[in-house]
């Protein structure tokens, strides 16, 4: 619930449901976040890179992630 504004370096820590969740802005333009939640018997690690083009009448917005899924056998 807290607004995660883009400044190099800022960090968030939390839970989601009694698991830990981490985030850090790693770059500022464009503006990156790497993030790690540690669920029950796995964890999910990633970058979010938001990516918007423009056009002359219409905008377009997605996210360039890079997700990862990892079980406690190591799959």
């Amino acid at each position: 619930n807290k607004p995660f504004n883009p400044i190099l370096g800022e960090t968030y820590q939390g839970f989601i449901d009694d698991c830990p969740v981490f985030l850090e802005q790693i770059s500022h333009h464009p503006p990156i976040c790497r993030y790690i939640f540690y669920g029950r018997g796995y964890k999910i690690y990633g970058t979010i890179e938001p990516k918007i083009a423009l056009g002359l009448n219409c905008v377009k917005g997605w996210s360039s992630p890079l997700n990862y899924i990892q079980f406690d056998d190591g799959t």
